[in-house]
């Protein structure tokens, strides 16, 4: 089990919705994950639509703790949220019943830790909050007896501006008069996306790591589609990628400091687990190569492996790469590379290629990229008034086939837009790009998403 807490020095800095990416994210990949919405604001419990009793007035009204959980699936995991707090009481009343209630509050609490059997426990506190604060302490304390050893990663988010700095400065300095806390990582809130501001909130950054020990930070873009607030956004909400890259790099002890680029892209579908669809011309792929192993290299380091599977065309240019290690052909499938008439010819022939490829994947669980490069030469030969829909069932068969027989693993297609089907595919992945190399300079534009953010 691993703890994260998140602290702001006001509010509106955006630190609820971005312990809400960081469950979602983690919950996405498998986990139980469990929220505890201490903010009295209970922005998350709106998110993700619990409006029920906080679990102060649930003890006090003899009510079932459990009806302050509400729990999710999302992707192969669940995240729960616990409410604290409970809407329309004042919040001088809640904490006023948790001091008269503070063992019965203590018991329940434990009991709801216990019997959600997490991997991840998140906790909201409100803004600027101290250890004068009745429930900071008695959280804390009734965590760490429950579960001794675990360690508390503590998080903490501000906003692009020198005075947001001076302030998060100075809470760092009154917590720590008290305590050495483990601050692990900043986060700098809200950033537009100018060149300028992202200079000046990347100096803000490093200035405010250095200040508070934390190892790990992260530029977060303002996000403008305001609809997402609205109750029970949840399933639309974002998971930006410098939450997903604090997440995974305090779990494998990584220093980072992430700032937006063109492999945003990339990146959430690799850790995400997704599937992706790479758009560019042949003279461009060994770029792209190359640049999907940057990806989880700085992340998993040696603890993932690149597998890719490609046609005699590229097989010297691949095989020279670095961090490459399994490379494969696939002469035997271009031997039965027949044309097909049929769906149910191009399905058997998908089904086939896919195992192929499983045997030739270790069942570990180890973190991998299979790369297909490029998708031009695995496609079948078509009668060409039919080539768009057998070129879909192919895929579609292929992709599933491949999802289901595999691990830990994000799949990544490159397609050649000239003599391929790339339209027919797009619709197939989660994520699909263009990326082209304009004087050097790498661009990607992104043509397809069902990843939200």
């Amino acid at each position: 089990m691993r703890r994260y807490v998140f602290l702001k020095v006001k509010g509106g800095v955006g630190g609820s919705s971005l312990a809400l990416s960081l469950g979602k994210f983690l919950a996405l990949r498998g986990s139980k994950v469990l929220i505890v919405d201490a903010d009295p604001v209970s922005t998350i419990s709106e998110l993700v639509g619990h409006k029920a009793k906080g679990i102060i007035q649930a003890i006090k009204e003899n009510l079932d703790y459990r009806t302050s959980l509400k729990t999710i699936e999302t992707g192969k995991g669940t995240l729960t949220v616990l409410r604290i707090y409970s809407e329309g009481i004042p919040l001088e009343v809640e904490k006023r019943d948790l001091l008269s209630f503070k063992d019965k509050f203590s018991e329940t609490y434990t009991r709801a830790l216990n019997s959600e059997n997490v991997d991840y426990v998140i906790v909201d506190h409100e803004a600027a909050l101290s250890y004068e604060d009745p429930l900071f302490s008695i959280e804390r304390k009734n965590f760490h007896e429950t579960y001794k050893g675990i360690p508390e990663e503590i998080i903490i988010v501000l906003e692009p501006t020198p005075v947001s700095l001076s302030s998060t400065k100075r809470y760092i300095d009154a917590l720590q008069a008290k305590e050495q806390l483990p601050f692990s990582a900043i986060i700098v809130n809200k950033v537009p996306t100018d060149e300028e501001t992202m200079t000046r909130a990347r100096e803000i950054l490093e200035e405010a790591m250095e200040y508070s020990g934390a190892k790990v930070g992260a530029l977060i873009p303002i996000i403008n589609d305001y609809i997402l607030y609205r109750p029970g956004a949840f399933t639309l909400y974002p998971i930006p990628v410098g939450v997903m890259e604090i997440a995974l790099a305090l779990e494998r002890n990584k220093k980072i400091m992430y700032t937006p680029s063109h492999l945003d892209a990339l990146k959430k579908a690799v850790y995400i687990r997704s599937t992706m669809l790479i758009e560019t011309d042949s003279s461009n792929i060994l770029k792209c190569i190359q640049e999907i192993l940057e990806v989880p290299k700085k992340i998993y380091s040696e603890e993932f492996k690149a597998l890719i599977f490609s046609t005699q065309r590229f097989s010297t240019l691949i095989a020279e790469s670095s961090y490459v290690d399994y490379y494969g052909t696939t002469y035997s499938y271009e031997a039965t590379k027949l044309k097909t008439g049929s769906v149910e010819e191009v399905i058997r022939l998908a089904k086939k290629l896919a195992q192929d490829f499983i045997r030739e994947i270790e069942a570990d669980g180890t973190e991998k990229i299979i790369v297909i490069a490029s998708t031009n030469d695995l496609e079948p030969i078509y009668p060409s008034q039919e080539a768009p829909q057998l070129s879909r069932a192919f895929w579609k068969e292929f992709l599933e086939s491949l999802k289901h027989g595999t691990k830990n693993a994000s799949i990544i297609l490159i397609c050649e837009p000239i003599g391929a089907q790339c339209q027919a595919l797009r619709g197939l992945v989660d994520i699909a790009v263009r990326a082209e190399y304009k004087d050097g300079l790498p661009k990607c534009i992104v043509l397809q998403s069902k990843i939200p953010g």
